[in-house]
């Protein structure tokens, strides 16, 4: 993996408690970028600061994975 987006990018220090809400959509065969190395870290800063955060962690295909109901009908739930 290239762990884009890497250290220099990092925005988890730059978290707060006025961060936006979350609602990511991970899939299990991203072959740039880690749940464990990226989003896993970034959704519990957010939640250390008591931001809402809501989870799609599931096989989606690699990197820039298509739209999909196994994602896009829980990002809708979530937003209403």
């Amino acid at each position: 993996r290239l762990g884009f987006p890497g250290v220099a990018y990092n925005t988890v220090p730059r978290l707060d408690r006025k961060t936006p809400p979350v609602f990511a959509a991970v899939s299990t065969e991203d072959d740039v970028t880690s749940y464990e190395e990226n989003t896993r870290p970034y959704l519990e800063a957010c939640r250390r600061h008591g931001v809402k955060t809501e989870l799609v962690y599931a096989n989606m295909g690699p990197h820039g994975h298509p739209m999909s109901d196994l994602w896009t009908s829980p990002c809708e739930a979530w937003l209403r």
